[in-house]
């Protein structure tokens, strides 16, 4: 029986998460948020949901975190539509997949009217059946049943679904219910690397590893 393999999109598909940082940091000092550091040093290890709450609870202006939040996204969609790339290996690697006839899919906290023109401007949306996101199955990606609705919904039992992701709060979710797990490295997320090699079954620098 063919697979199902869970991609993560940024940090693991695509080299966009230094991008994040530069352009939230543009974001929130614009917007007055005096923390906007602490908001950055955090970020990588929250969801999209919790990124929000967090710039919500603690900033000083008077704009809602969800604005900032929407701010920050936009600016993101422009570097989306214009510069960010993909990482080294992951197209040959999804050709491989496809062309073994597993079923590919997208679980990310960025929004999917995002993902999609990303995906689509690097010329690998066409190898995705579905793209998967916090709004679409409204729950976070920390929440195990997140990944446990992805597997019900494709119609696979979570031990035939592997989980890539440079989150070690999705490889334990992913865990939790039962998937296959691949760490991939982020420089982002260079100082959970240890941890990260640890969790997941297997964690690579880079997807030439797995062509």
């Amino acid at each position: 029986m063919n697979k199902l393999y869970v991609f993560d999109m940024d940090g693991t598909l695509v080299d966009s998460m230094p991008i994040w940082k530069e352009e939230g940091i543009v974001t929130l000092k614009e917007a007055g948020v005096s923390n906007y550091l602490e908001v950055i040093e955090n970020f990588n290890h929250m969801t999209a949901f919790e990124v929000a709450g967090f710039v919500a609870a603690h900033h000083e202006s008077p704009e809602s975190g969800a604005k900032i939040i929407a701010a920050w996204r936009a600016k993101m969609l422009t570097r989306y539509l214009t510069d960010i790339p993909l990482k080294s290996g992951v197209k040959e690697y999804l050709e491989k997949l496809y062309k073994n006839g597993d079923r590919i899919v997208l679980a990310s906290g960025t929004p999917k009217r995002l993902s999609t023109q990303v995906l689509t401007r690097l010329g690998i949306r066409s190898y995705f059946s579905e793209l998967y996101d916090e709004e679409v199955l409204n729950l976070p990606k920390k929440d195990p049943q997140f990944f446990a609705q992805i597997a019900k919904l494709e119609g696979y039992k979570p031990s035939d679904v592997t989980l890539l992701d440079d989150a070690i709060y999705a490889i334990k979710a992913a865990k939790e219910v039962g998937y296959h797990t691949i760490g991939v490295y982020d420089v982002i997320s260079d100082c959970y690397k240890q941890e990260l090699s640890e969790v997941a079954e297997r964690y690579i620098m880079s997807f030439k590893e797995l062509i």
